[in-house]
């Protein structure tokens, strides 16, 4: 199943052109990992994909699948600092949750019918065991006091906070930034478990190279405002690369030995201008002129800077 499609998508900040008629389509069980320097626009291409920014040009399509639910986890997640940890949790759009909140509110009504309601509503859903889920998720993440208001956690904890929301929430596509952010190895090897489950489907950013190695299954890179698409993971990524610049080089090698030999040619060419020594010579300023004779060679880093 297809769950988005963008097509002929151009973006820009200020003068600088970000990318220009890329194309890209997101499907069921797809685990891809976005890489690119720094500043090129991966960030923006994820709110793109999330449908909280718009692509530019003319020709531009996003397509998402009718009924899917995006779930987006942000560099910077932003929320109600009067609230609490559990307060945030209990707002997750998701049926079990939703049921467990009405019949917590309904307890403190102490209105029999209410409360009766509510029994039947957990009843309805299956989400008698939502509570220990909840607090189970939080454990694992290292937030370990429900009532705590949001606003004394540290920038740590509200990014884990995030991530606890979002995985609770149980989103068909997840829209990760950086997601082993603030995360201890434990933490980080419980979430690749997760994300490598079949039935999960993701585009992240990341620079933990280990955690792309274990959970992606499709590597997508932007550069020069385009993207390249790789099969594998981050491992398989780097030899299939490597592959594609060895031949590009001898290409360029091959195309510049017969540059140097039209150039001669051109230098010693006799001055009657016939209609064959003008096509020859338009070819090689066509060649010499051409983009197709520039290397992918852009080194792009992923830092060793996790335990691992």
């Amino acid at each position: 199943m297809n769950f988005i499609t963008l097509e002929h998508a151009y973006k820009s900040f200020g003068d600088k052109i970000l990318y220009q008629d890329i194309h890209l389509k997101i499907n069921q069980g797809d685990k891809i990992a976005l890489l690119g320097k720094n500043g090129n626009g991966k960030s923006t291409l994820l709110r793109v994909l999330a449908g909280s920014d718009t692509p530019e040009g003319e020709n531009a399509k996003y397509f998402k699948a009718k009924n899917i639910r995006i779930g987006v986890l942000d560099q910077a997640p932003v929320y109600n600092s009067l609230d609490t940890v559990l307060d945030h949790i209990l707002r997750i759009d998701r049926p079990q949750i939703k049921a467990f909140s009405a019949f917590r509110k309904a307890q403190k009504t102490k209105n029999d019918q209410q409360i009766l309601d509510a029994h039947q509503l957990m009843d309805d859903h299956l989400a008698w065991d939502i509570k220990s889920e909840i607090f189970q998720m939080l454990h694992q993440l290292n937030i370990h006091i429900p009532e705590q208001q949001i606003a004394t956690l540290s920038g740590g904890q509200k990014k884990r906070l995030a991530l606890a929301s979002l995985l609770l929430a149980q989103p068909d596509l997840y829209i990760l930034d950086e997601p082993t952010n603030h995360l201890d190895l434990q933490m980080i090897e419980w979430l690749e478990k997760h994300l490598a489950q079949n039935n999960v489907s993701f585009i992240m950013v990341t620079h933990d190279r280990y955690f792309l190695d274990r959970v992606c299954t499709q590597i997508i890179e932007l550069y020069q405002q385009k993207l390249f698409i790789y099969k594998g993971n981050y491992a398989q990524y780097l030899e299939k690369k490597t592959s594609l610049q060895e031949t590009q080089l001898a290409q360029k090698l091959k195309t510049d030995k017969y540059l140097k030999k039209e150039l001669q040619w051109v230098q010693r060419m006799p001055k009657a201008r016939t209609t064959k020594n003008k096509a020859r010579l338009d070819a090689f300023f066509e060649l010499k002129a051409s983009k197709a004779l520039q290397i992918y060679d852009d080194q792009l880093s992923i830092p060793i800077e996790t335990q691992r």
